[in-house]
């Protein structure tokens, strides 16, 4: 089933934030553990929190 362009911007908004979160708890356990954080783990889990919610969105919101 496509989504509907409003079902991707609530998909968008909310990966965004889920990974505002995941990426501040990834910061803290980097350095807790004397480690660097890799930006690159952004984009992963950006891409995870955006098909996640993309499937709780969709074909709830129609245009």
């Amino acid at each position: 089933m496509k989504s509907s362009h409003r079902e991707h911007e609530m998909a968008l908004y909310a990966a965004q934030a889920m990974t505002i979160s995941d990426i501040a708890e990834e910061k803290d356990k980097a350095k807790s553990h004397h480690h660097t954080y890799d930006a690159r783990l952004g984009i992963e889990m950006f891409e995870d929190n955006y098909k996640h919610a993309l499937e709780h969105y969709s074909g709830r919101f129609p245009d």
